[in-house]
């Protein structure tokens, strides 16, 4: 009982979210490794279309590094409240991004900066 109200305790609160994420479509997509064979060397990635702050975006979240041996949710389209983690502008022109989600039930992803159109 102690550890789920610590575990409660150390999730962020819904305020510290300010920005909403519209999420239109969203996608399950395994990359491979093309120097190896091995099915251990699949990631899977869940990657997200969508809006935030007026710009279209696609955020994508490791969902599994190696082995794929289940299934995982894929988030149904809607909106999120997010976070920025980190806006790193590399030189001129170039920008990293990653973003934190929170799910209604307090739970988190951590998503970055896959691509962007105007």
């Amino acid at each position: 009982m102690l550890a789920g109200a610590a575990a409660r305790a150390q999730q962020p609160a819904a305020t510290a979210y300010p920005l909403t994420l519209h999420v239109t479509r969203s996608r399950l997509v395994m990359v491979t490794d093309n120097s190896t064979s091995n099915v251990r060397d699949v990631d899977l990635l869940d990657l997200l279309h969508g809006t935030l702050g007026g710009k279209k975006l696609v955020l994508a979240e490791l969902v599994h590094d190696g082995f794929w041996s289940r299934g995982h949710p894929l988030l149904v389209p809607g909106d999120y409240a997010v976070r920025l983690k980190q806006n790193k502008q590399t030189d001129p022109g170039e920008l990293q991004q990653s973003y934190e989600l929170r799910l209604a039930d307090g739970k988190t992803r951590l998503l970055f900066l896959w691509g962007m159109s105007e």
